[in-house]
């Protein structure tokens, strides 16, 4: 998830805490800055670590279950 700001990307972390804290196994969300040309600043909202992308595609696709969008990145 990107925000335009830093105060809406902290908001959105809360939320998924808020919501779906018992699906994410320990991780917990950050703030990543992502200067796009063209496009301006976004902030990027994810959540990490994983113990390897098995764990991370399960807990993505618990997040669709429940409505959120997720996607796993390799970081």
């Amino acid at each position: 998830m990107a925000q335009r700001t830093m105060a809406e990307a902290e908001a959105s972390a809360a939320s998924i805490t808020r919501r779906h804290g018992d699906v994410l196994s320990g991780a917990r969300p950050f703030i990543t800055r992502a200067d796009i040309p063209g496009k301006g600043t976004y902030f990027r909202v994810r959540v990490g670590p994983f113990t390897g992308n098995q764990s991370a595609n399960s807990v993505c696709q618990q997040l669709k279950g429940r409505g959120t969008d997720c996607f796993a990145v390799k970081l």
